[in-house]
């Protein structure tokens, strides 16, 4: 089980957390659901060592890889979108094995024919884009996801939503998905923990029992937990 266990964090005066705990069950997609800057983003943080808890204990993180998609796009400018994508992978494959990897995950998110662009050529849309494309290829055996789709339209949204999904299906990975978007929360989830703060809070927890398939072609199954999402 991936936890955290009674987590202190400050910054300066802003006390993000105080002994905060939460548990991610392994294999499923967890939904983070809560207003900007309740302290959804230092969870994810401080999951994959990018910060350390001021007290309190992580419970599961050694054992586990880390795949990031942030909410800035956080690409080299003066690499390529393929050098990009590769340069996370050079230390695990060959090159050319990586490059191959590169241009399969940039197929998936409909940017193959930008793969020698540089950041700078693209849209923000875009470059979030290959930000996700970046960490499918990373292959981390948890994915954290901080407002990913946010700013894509609606087709390419139920495009990414189907190859996050066979991500997370490929060696029954977990997938952590910070949102304050209803329908993403209620389309993506197998369990939603709906969030206040700061202090970080939980306020529910639940899970969602209706086949992702079901989710779209009938709507008004979701009611409830749309009610218990926004309650």
């Amino acid at each position: 089980m991936l936890s955290l266990n009674g987590i202190s964090k400050r910054y300066n005066r802003l006390e993000v957390m105080r002994e905060f705990s939460i548990g991610f069950q392994p294999g499923r997609v967890h939904c983070l659901f809560g207003p900007s800057g309740c302290g959804k983003t230092t969870l994810l943080h401080l999951l994959a060592g990018l910060t350390e808890p001021d007290g309190g204990e992580l419970q599961g993180v050694r054992e586990e890889s880390f795949s990031f998609v942030f909410q800035e796009h956080r690409l080299l400018p003066w690499l390529n979108v393929q050098e990009n994508i590769r340069l996370v992978l050079e230390s695990a494959m060959p090159r050319k094995e990586a490059d191959s990897l590169a241009l399969r995950e940039l197929e998936r998110v409909e940017l193959a024919e930008f793969a020698l662009a540089y950041p700078d050529e693209l849209s923000g849309g875009m470059k979030q884009r290959v930000s996700i494309a970046r960490a499918l290829a990373y292959g981390g055996s948890v994915l954290l996801l901080d407002e990913p789709f946010k700013g894509l339209h609606h087709a390419l949204k139920q495009t990414l939503f189907r190859q996050v999904l066979e991500y997370g299906d490929k060696g029954s990975r977990t997938i952590l998905l910070v949102t304050h978007d209803p329908d993403e929360a209620l389309q993506l989830a197998d369990t939603v923990h709906v969030l206040a703060g700061p202090p970080l809070s939980i306020v529910r927890q639940f899970a969602i029992d209706i086949p992702r398939d079901q989710r779209q072609s009938e709507p008004e199954r979701l009611q409830q937990y749309r009610a218990a999402l926004m309650g």
